[in-house]
């Protein structure tokens, strides 16, 4: 469950700001998770997939629309003394439903975005390294307002508690 503690009512020189660039919606929303991996020696499958459920904000007379992503990637992982390199290929997928404004679909918001997926984890102790690269493959937003998303790289760090 994700609760309604960002501010959704921030106003510029008298104005509110648009929805999507508060610091929260104002409302209570449900999160769905799903992991799987799957391995055989060191080949596997990972899956991963999330849907969110957003609920209406009535003081703002404002929803965002449900979301969900999912990533398929094959791996390998091969280990050196106390170092596993694990590479992957794979894709990932955004969905993005409608947003709902004074009960009436939003123009220009929403659509679907697919990417092919390149990546790298290096584990070692209780850390993790990963970077990863994301080429769009399919660029569907709706309307013409929504900036083109374009190749994501993304690098990471994190901790293992186990």
């Amino acid at each position: 469950i994700k609760f309604p503690l960002g501010k959704f009512d921030f106003s510029h020189e008298g104005e509110i700001v648009q929805h999507d660039i508060q610091a929260g919606t104002g409302t209570w929303d449900f999160l769905l998770s799903l992991d799987y991996i799957w391995k055989y020696k060191q080949i596997g499958v990972m899956f991963t997939t999330n849907y969110k459920i957003n609920t209406y904000n009535k003081k703002a007379e404002y929803m965002f629309g449900n979301t969900s992503n999912s990533t398929v990637n094959v791996f390998y992982g091969h280990k050196i003394n106390s170092v596993t390199l694990m590479p992957y290929l794979g894709s990932y997928i955004e969905k993005g439903g409608r947003d709902i404004e004074e009960n009436k679909y939003e123009e220009n918001t929403g659509g679907n975005l697919l990417f092919g997926t390149a990546g790298l984890q290096v584990f070692y102790k209780k850390i993790q390294f990963e970077t990863l690269y994301q080429h769009t493959i399919i660029n569907n937003l709706n309307g013409n307002l929504q900036l083109d998303t374009r190749n994501r790289f993304q690098l990471g760090i994190t901790y293992l508690f186990r």
